[in-house]
């Protein structure tokens, strides 16, 4: 913080230099959880019936989630777009986020997923026709310089996921067939704004659309490059949610277990006889006590009997190995021919 200017005099040192910095990945502000696809398509499908939030439709929201959930764009992002930001004569269609707009001050051109692109061509023929009728008052002008989005939401993008997000839980419960499965969906966390997993509010649509990135099998630059980040492990680490199911399909990717392992007589790789290698470690074994005195006798003798000790053979009898150790040529198991 620099100097700092007490009673006209210069403080020599910070009133803040006794405090350490944050650990970002201990003290998260906001825990945000990703939806599931069964989530993510009742929350837009409660978006679509439900009242104008801020001046934006229920329609429009309902395209305003679809649009977050398909490209990672911030509410402050969406919120910068109109129709001259769309390009559906591209190959593919794109988007086109001004620097102004950006958080990196980039201007970034993304491509946009064949679907969304015809769901968004479809929404705003839809609504063109809305204006047309006599009997509708539009809420917004929407030439082409227009926002796609307009209104105030953004300042109020997480209450307006949390009411959406009730009402469609509300009618889940209300799907319930008996009061056990009632029961059973009001202890779930599916649909609830705040759960143990985290939070969902608009940021978790960001969220969404990472995960779905990673667990689709993306490469990490490429899920980076869309998610527009400053760097991969931002990406994987705090975007990508991992749970118990996506661990569990990860698992069952593995190749099976091989045969050969499942046989319980079978050496790795080497040929050799069970009984020889036990016969040839004891032998070993037993004689190591008798050249650890040997060695034990070298520190108190003479370089005489230094050189003495050297010229034995390390094992006690080469001869006594050969006879006793060495196979006879019939018995001899394969991979121990001479």
């Amino acid at each position: 913080f620099g100097s700092w200017l007490i009673k006209d005099r210069r403080s020599p040192e910070s009133p803040f230099a006794h405090l350490s910095r944050v650990n970002q990945k201990v003290d998260v502000r906001v825990v945000r959880r990703a939806l599931g696809g069964d989530e993510l398509s009742r929350l837009v499908s409660a978006a679509e019936t439900g009242k104008a939030f801020r001046r934006l439709t229920g329609p429009d929201r309902s395209m305003l989630y679809q649009m977050a959930t398909f490209t990672g764009l911030r509410a402050s992002e969406l919120h910068s777009l109109s129709e001259r930001s769309l390009n559906f004569r591209s190959e593919p269609p794109t988007v086109t986020l001004e620097a102004a707009y950006s958080k990196h001050r980039r201007e970034d051109v993304l491509p946009l997923h064949p679907e969304l692109a015809s769901r968004l061509q479809q929404w705003l023929q839809e609504r063109r026709d809305r204006e047309s009728d006599r009997d509708f008052i539009p809420l917004a002008d929407h030439r082409a310089d227009a926002k796609l989005f307009p209104g105030t939401w953004p300042e109020r993008a997480a209450r307006m996921v949390r009411r959406d997000l009730t009402k469609a839980r509300t009618a889940w419960l209300n799907e319930a067939g008996t009061p056990d499965e009632r029961q059973n969906r009001e202890e779930s966390g599916f649909l609830t704004f705040e759960s143990d997993d985290g939070r969902a509010d608009f940021h978790s649509l960001r969220h969404t659309f990472i995960s779905n990135l990673v667990g689709s099998g993306v490469h990490p630059k490429l899920a980076k490059e869309l998610a527009r980040h400053s760097t991969i492990a931002l990406t994987m680490d705090r975007y990508s949610h991992v749970g118990l199911v996506d661990m569990n399909a990860a698992l069952l990717s593995l190749p099976g277990i091989p045969s050969r392992l499942a046989e319980p007589n079978v050496m790795t790789a080497t040929g050799t006889d069970r009984s020889l290698v036990a016969t040839l470690v004891a032998t070993l074994v037993a004689t190591v006590p008798d050249n650890l005195g040997n060695f034990r006798e070298l520190s108190d003798n003479s370089k005489a009997a230094q050189g003495e000790l050297l010229a034995r053979p390390f094992l006690s009898s080469s001869k006594g190995l050969s006879s006793e150790l060495i196979t006879p040529e019939e018995a001899r198991p394969a991979g121990f021919e001479p």
